[in-house]
This record gives C-alpha cells, sequence and structure tokens, in this order.
C-alpha cells in the first residue's frame, strides 16, 4: 500500500501547473531512475520529449529538460553528476549535467537507441539499437564511437555488472514469429574485457 501511496505522489508531481499549449501534451513517464543517495529521481517522458527532475523531498518536479526525439533509456554516473539519455528518434544520447539540467553534448549511437548503461572505470557508453538489432559502444572520453555489437532482434535494455566484464541485453522480440509459441525472445551477453 505505501508503495501505490508513493507512485501516486509522482504521477501527481509529473502533472504540474502548464502553460495552456504545454497541457496539450500527453505525459508518458518512460525510464524511472533515482540519484546515487536517492535524493532526486529523473523520469524521462517519451512524448513530451523531456527530462523530469523530481526533488524526492520535495515530491514534484523541479526541473524540465527539452531533449531531441523521444527520450528513452536513462543512466546515471556513480558520482550522480551526469545522466545519460537516450534520444530514440534523434539516434544519439544526451549528456546532462545534473546540477545545471543543460545537455552538454550528444553522443551518436544508432537508430533508435532505448537502452543506455554505462560502464564507469572503462569510461564507456553503451545504447541498444533496437532498429539495426546491435549494440553502440563510446567513449566517454572522446565522444566517439568504439565498436558496435550484433545482438538478437530488437535490443531494448541494458545493463553492466558490477566488475564491468559484462553488458546484459534484454532483446524485446524473438528472431522468429512473435507469434510463434516456439520462439521466444533472449538476453545477450556482451564481454567487455
Amino acid at each position: 500500500m505505501t508503495t501505490c501511496a508513493c507512485l501516486a505522489v509522482v504521477s501527481l508531481a509529473l502533472a504540474p501547473a502548464l502553460e495552456p499549449d504545454a497541457a496539450k501534451l500527453t505525459r508518458s513517464p518512460l525510464s524511472v531512475v533515482f540519484s546515487p543517495h536517492g535524493s532526486r529521481l529523473f523520469v524521462s517522458d517519451f512524448t513530451a520529449g523531456r527530462l523530469y527532475i523530481v526533488g524526492v523531498s520535495a515530491q514534484r518536479v523541479t526541473v524540465e529538460v527539452s531533449l531531441r526525439g523521444k527520450p528513452g533509456g536513462i543512466c546515471v554516473d556513480p558520482e550522480g553528476r551526469r545522466l545519460y539519455v537516450a534520444e530514440y528518434d534523434a539516434g544519439t544520447v544526451a549528456e546532462v549535467d545534473a546540477s545545471s539540467a543543460r545537455v552538454l553534448r550528444r553522443l551518436s549511437t544508432g537508430l533508435r537507441p532505448m537502452g543506455v548503461a554505462l560502464a564507469p572505470r572503462r569510461r564507456l557508453l553503451l545504447a541498444a539499437n533496437t532498429v539495426e538489432d546491435d549494440v553502440s559502444i563510446v567513449s566517454l572520453s572522446s565522444g566517439e564511437p568504439v565498436g558496435r555489437v550484433p545482438v538478437p532482434r530488437e535490443p531494448f535494455f541494458l545493463a553492466v555488472t558490477p566488475d564491468e566484464s559484462l553488458a546484459i541485453v534484454g532483446n524485446l522480440l524473438p528472431a522468429g514469429a512473435a507469434s510463434d509459441a516456439d520462439h521466444s525472445a533472449a538476453v545477450s551477453l556482451i564481454d567487455l574485457e
């Protein structure tokens, strides 16, 4: 019951008083990630093209950041200084300064990135390119792509193991017909060593 009440408060926080034109936007939160210390919540809004920064103690949106395309997955660096948000229709990942809420740069990935994950000690960002059935690996030092790894059909979300040796990819659709009970989607492992 506590969880439901908390979710209801966050839902209400995503519907602040809006200007008449902004009120026409349909709000559709997609990815939700806490800051490392839990004081802020970062929410991507796929329909409105925004990143919301929610103050947890205030239980309200404190900042909205306009993004390109439709924002998807979010990941946060271990210090909570930088956010990385997939910009689905733009083929990029926005690097956002968590303090100033400014987009610092856009990192090129493949078509329609959705999930993102960090290997911070390796200074790597990974992005699941849903349309191209691969994962982009981008150097955070240079901002340039350093590789692409093919995976089964429609990679959607990613995670990196704590030792940063593997990336785990959830592939949304099976390689065969999705209606065929003999086919199933897959989880892929990418060796980061």
